[in-house]
């Protein structure tokens, strides 16, 4: 499937369920993909981080039966997927900036509408927009690399992985790192069940390091696989996440390879302290050549042929051949 098909997909089966509970791992079992997979391309292709979907599509619905209807609160929260009064409240305020109650008799509106992908509203004032070209992909074989490793977690989706390249560099120098030699990979976590929700797995590469008395590092090898590369022109959270959803909706379906099941990646390249770029990883494998067609010539056979006419003209034809084959002695196992 191509990505917008699985994204599609995946906010399919959410719109289903958004007043039942929605486990991450059965949207991805639904999409026949990976969390971390599912996580990355919803995020290219919509904008939106699934459980960020799934939160403003429930506060939406929560907020259209709070003005058209007269349900109790509660109901209403019970209805929209939330557990209890306490953490529907807290969620509807954070996400509206008032109380259920109050916005119930304001006057502003909050809408967060069902996302339709390859959806668009031509308007009279459109122009052709000129878009710059993807920069250059390269299809490459990472090798599997020892490196040390670094958790960073968070209850928060913002600014992760910023947090986590900086928490990550500030603690290899306080250990005497040369972290200017450094190459530094990150991969996103989904933390299920934990109380930090949220997970940034950050790998150092260096050959001769080691995190022995390090405290928070552990030594971990970064898997390898086939990636296509590309360099984000900044690195700028925009720029980033546009280059991704490129790099899935433009170059992917165009080439010879499709999605693979390890570790969508980024690498960090600083000079003097500062981020100067970033390299996004695409997984992917070759994707199985179809069967070639041959053409062959056929020599030339005799046959006999029954033909009938009329709407039962098969059976016609089929009674036609077992009487013949009949005849001929040619039934059975002859």
């Amino acid at each position: 499937m191509d990505t917008n098909t699985i994204v599609r997909h995946a906010i399919e089966y959410i719109e289903d369920r958004l007043d039942d509970a929605i486990e991450l791992d059965h949207i991805a079992d639904a999409t026949a993909m990976s969390v971390p997979q599912l996580y990355r391309i919803f995020y290219a292709a919509s904008g939106h981080s699934i459980k960020e979907y799934i939160r403003k599509r429930r506060i939406s619905e929560a907020a259209c039966l709070l003005r058209r209807t007269s349900l109790p609160i509660i109901e209403i929260g019970f209805e929209c997927g939330f557990d209890s009064y306490q953490t529907f409240t807290k969620a509807f305020k954070k996400m509206t900036g008032v109380t259920p109650g109050v916005y119930r008799n304001s006057a502003f509106i909050f809408s967060f509408e069902r996302i339709h992908l390859n959806e668009r509203i031509p308007h009279k004032n459109d122009q052709k927009m000129i878009v710059p070209p993807l920069p250059a992909v390269k299809v490459i074989r990472l090798n599997e690399l020892q490196a040390i490793s670094y958790l960073h977690t968070s209850d928060q989706e913002d600014s992760l992985e910023e947090a986590a390249v900086s928490s990550f560099r500030h603690l290899l120098s306080n250990n005497d790192f040369d972290i200017g030699n450094i190459k530094l990979f990150g991969y996103n976590l989904e933390l299920e069940g934990e109380q930090k929700r949220y997970g940034y797995q950050l790998m150092a590469v260096h050959a001769g390091i080691s995190p022995i008395g390090c405290q928070s590092l552990n030594t971990a090898n970064l898997p390898g696989g086939l990636y296509a590369v590309v360099r984000a022109p900044s690195c700028s959270k925009h720029s980033i996440i546009t280059t991704w959803n490129r790099l899935l909706s433009e170059w992917l379906p165009k080439s010879r390879f499709m999605l693979g099941d390890h570790h969508f990646l980024d690498e960090y390249h600083h000079h003097n302290g500062k981020l100067t770029s970033v390299k996004l990883y695409l997984p992917i494998v070759r994707k199985q050549e179809a069967e070639s067609i041959r053409i062959v010539e056929r020599q030339s056979v005799q046959v006999i042929t029954f033909r009938a006419k009329g709407a039962d003209c098969s059976v016609q034809a089929d009674n036609l051949l077992i009487e013949w084959l009949t005849i001929n002695g040619l039934t059975g196992n002859k």
